[in-house]
């Protein structure tokens, strides 16, 4: 059975990493805020892959739960996020 938790805090790509086991899935929600966060995804990934993590991203307007296309009031932003899923590929290099 999977154990969910949740945080406000990320630590770095390298901390994660260290804490994944072979069965650890990572999620992360990541959010276009207009301020070029684009290309700062686009360095999250190079650290998440130089971490041992690999990951895919998903469209939060595309997540389902439980079979379902998520309800409800109050989602007019959700096609500028994505679901980050991580995981661990590799060991993480010594430093």
């Amino acid at each position: 059975m999977p154990i969910l938790y949740e945080t406000d805090i990320f630590y770095n790509q390298d901390t994660i990493g260290a804490l994944c086991g072979d069965e650890t899935f990572v999620y992360v929600v990541f959010e276009d805020r207009g301020d070029c966060c684009w290309g700062t995804l686009q360095h999250f990934w190079r650290a998440t892959e130089s971490a041992g993590l690999a990951g895919d991203p998903t469209p939060l307007e595309d997540v389902l739960i439980g079979g379902k296309a998520r309800q409800g009031p109050g989602r007019p932003n959700d096609s500028e996020r994505l679901l980050l899923r991580l995981r661990r590929v590799r060991a993480t290099p010594e430093r």
